[in-house]
């Protein structure tokens, strides 16, 4: 009984370490979507530690990996630096790669 026990469970350990390799998992890591300041064209998918999100989110970073979400400043727009527009401003509606918020002129 404790050899077959002992398989299994080699089995189990091997199949996870499989998995991890195959998909590229990285425990306690997160892709972020990196938009360098002042260069938000230069946007990036980055993996990073789970204890650095809040730092990358602060400056204007977004969760999950880059693509697929148009610019906000080819909308003519520009990016809200807190959740809403400011006054004079209305959010536009979609998803950014470049920013969280996108607010246009109002007018």
């Amino acid at each position: 009984m404790k050899k077959s026990s002992a398989v299994v469970k080699l089995v189990a350990v091997l199949a996870i370490s499989g998995a991890t390799m195959a998909f590229g998992a990285h425990l306690g890591k997160v892709d972020v979507c990196h938009i360098p300041p002042g260069n938000p064209a230069n946007a990036h998918t980055i993996n990073v530690s789970e204890n650095a999100v809040p730092a990358h989110l602060a400056h204007g970073d977004t969760l999950g990996p880059c693509g697929g979400g148009q610019l906000c400043s080819d909308l003519g727009g520009f990016c809200s630096s807190g959740s809403t527009c400011p006054a004079g401003s209305v959010e536009a509606s979609g998803s950014f790669s470049d920013c969280s918020v996108c607010c246009l002129p109002q007018g």
